[in-house]
């Protein structure tokens, strides 16, 4: 009786999660617009101090309220925690005290509860207390993803004093040496370019290098994997397995990682299709119904971008095609357990050598 009980109250909990999402979601836009007037006034000081405008507040308000959604959505308070405690080390880099983060998740709340009927306001509580506690228990500390008695972790530290220095070639003549002298692709993705970039992020993050260097280095990397595709190709076994589509959800602009996963699978001798960032989901449904894959690999990276995977992985699903498994993997996939089984993924990776180990299992079962 008692697993009769909860089975009903978990879908009732879905049901009203689900009614909620979409309330704010239809309302997205005249809701973004209030919240965004309320801080205005509320936070003139620091709008001065920090010259921002207009424009920039209201993008910083769809951070706030898109997270929101997608972690309702997702039925995970958890993924509206990590992007506070995102937000916190954002407000701690630059030395904004944590209690007006406070009092930006008390707008929100005051400005969607005028929305809303008395019976969800109680759920609206349970997602922005989860974000209060974040900021209640968060701590600057965030290691650096740097080890240097790692497998390979000198050689990642080296890449990333070039890329910092801004030294292109030093950068591209590290990676290509190594590879030269036996490291191989494999390890450079995951032991070098890997850890770089995620340390790049966490610079970023914390107000230690400008927009400019990060993209710099993304840029700088983007071009050692070019350097290293010829190589890649010449390795590849005969393509004799399955077929791959790796892709980033729409809005998603990070693409190293799924671009990692393409490579792999493609020197393990998979039929690979790397359609990269922000692909439309008309445009994708349309190459799936053309190369019919075994395996559709998604890539996101930040809380924001859920709900497009949910309805793209619930598309994908449902459309008049061979039945197609989805993996999906990425930065907030990683941070946050069992969140793929939320957007109705079938599998999930957290990096491009398990997609692969878990992809030729899927083909073995098939055999």
């Amino acid at each position: 009786m008692n697993n009769k009980n909860n089975s009903a109250k978990t879908a009732e909990n879905k049901s009203n999660e689900s009614t909620l999402s979409q309330a704010l979601i239809k309302a997205y836009d005249s809701l973004s617009m209030e919240i965004t007037q309320r801080k205005h006034e509320a936070f003139k000081e620091l709008i001065t101090e920090y010259d921002i405008e207009w424009s920039k507040l209201l993008e910083y308000t769809h951070y706030d309220l898109s997270s929101l959604v997608n972690a309702i959505s997702s039925s995970s308070p958890e993924v509206f925690k990590e992007y506070i405690g995102w937000a916190a080390t954002l407000f701690e880099s630059n030395s904004i005290p944590l209690d007006l983060l406070k009092k930006n998740i008390t707008i929100i709340e005051e400005v969607i509860r005028s929305l809303l009927p008395a019976d969800h306001q109680e759920l609206l509580s349970k997602y922005l207390k989860a974000g209060i506690s974040e900021i209640v228990t968060h701590s600057k500390h965030q290691p650096t993803y740097i080890d240097t008695n790692s497998p390979h972790g000198c050689l990642a530290d080296k890449y990333l004093d070039a890329l910092l220095s801004a030294n292109r070639d030093k950068a591209c003549q590290l990676i290509l040496d190594s590879f030269r002298n036996g490291v191989s692709i494999r390890d450079i993705y995951l032991n070098v370019l890997q850890p770089v970039q995620y340390e790049i992020g966490r610079l970023w993050h914390l107000k230690k290098i400008s927009v400019a260097q990060e993209h710099y280095a993304s840029s700088v990397t983007q071009l050692v994997m070019t350097q290293l595709y010829p190589s890649i190709t010449l390795k590849a076994q005969e393509k004799s397995k399955g077929i791959v589509v790796a892709v980033c959800v729409s809005g998603e602009l990070h693409e190293i990682g799924i671009r990692m996963v393409a490579d792999f699978f493609e020197m393990d001798g998979w039929t690979t299709h790397f359609l990269g960032a922000n692909m439309p989901m008309h445009d994708l449904v349309e190459t799936l119904l053309m190369h019919k894959p075994d395996l559709l690999a998604i890539s996101a990276s930040m809380s924001s971008n859920l709900v497009k995977a949910k309805r793209l992985i619930k598309e994908v699903h449902s459309s008049h095609t061979h039945p197609i498994k989805v993996m999906v993997g990425g930065y907030v996939f990683n941070s946050l357990p069992d969140l793929w089984k939320q957007v109705g993924a079938d599998y999930f990776a957290e990096n491009a050598d398990a997609a692969l180990r878990i992809a030729n299992h899927l083909l073995q079962k098939k055999e």
